[in-house]
């Protein structure tokens, strides 16, 4: 079937493989080695794949690929001459997000350059299928005591809400051990960083104020009988509020 270019041109999905094609470009992460068979899709197609299916509300890699098989523009617009299977897009893309995912990520929230000065952090629990042997079992606000992962993130909300730091664990892990999260948030240069009660922790206000920004959060009461007990940082955080 031949496409008209300005069809292609004017689609969502032409914009976004070309950026695509531009972050790999920049990244230079495509190069083949001249041994073994060469790849039949390149990196650049599955990840416009796997964006095919954000954009389209598809959780499913079955699901996506039925859908890609009926949507031709998309095809021709990628090149694909034939429509990668759902195993294939599942190794494909393990071995993207290991490799290179977070350095196109990170790429693309500079090109969108959000405002950063003001930020929140929180956890989601997700759930997971019943015969998933890696998740475990957790509790959230949400769906109570679950079997899953959890989404934690750092995200912008000044303007607009872009996520700049994130981590997947298993439903098991505390919202307050995931740490981490600020010091890969350091590189945005936040000023505050808002959180609930979950992440009312000495070390957690001892890491902020080391990296020289501000966490607010909501007061844990825990077992204290008033904020007067609690340590410095902690007090401090509760007569801000």
């Amino acid at each position: 079937m031949i496409i008209s270019l300005n069809i292609k041109s004017e689609n969502d999905h032409y914009k976004i493989f070309k950026a695509v094609k531009i972050a790999f470009a920049k990244l230079n992460s495509n190069s083949q080695s001249t041994k073994g068979r060469p790849r039949k899709y390149s990196d650049e197609q599955i990840v416009a794949c796997i964006l095919y299916g954000v954009k389209s509300s598809i959780f499913s890699l079955r699901e996506l690929e039925y859908r890609i098989k009926q949507d031709f523009v998309f095809q021709s617009i990628i090149q694909l001459n034939q429509v990668p299977d759902y195993s294939t897009l599942s190794l494909r893309t393990k071995i993207l997000e290991k490799h290179i995912y977070y350095g196109i990520y990170a790429m693309f929230v500079e090109l969108i350059n959000p405002e950063t000065r003001l930020c929140a952090i929180d956890g989601t629990a997700l759930r997971s299928s019943k015969y998933d042997s890696e998740a475990k079992s957790g509790k959230g606000t949400r769906l109570g005591y679950y079997k899953g992962y959890k989404l934690h993130c750092i995200a912008a909300v000044s303007d607009i809400i872009i996520p700049l730091v994130f981590d997947l664990t298993t439903a098991n892990v505390y919202d307050n051990q995931v740490s981490d999260l600020l010091y890969e948030a350091k590189i945005y240069n936040p000023f505050l960083i808002l959180a609930d009660a979950a992440y009312d922790s000495v070390e957690w206000f001892e890491i902020a104020s080391s990296l020289e920004f501000n966490l607010l959060t909501d007061i844990n009461m825990r077992k204290a009988k008033s904020t007067e007990s609690f340590a410095d940082k902690r007090y401090e955080n509760a007569l801000f509020l």
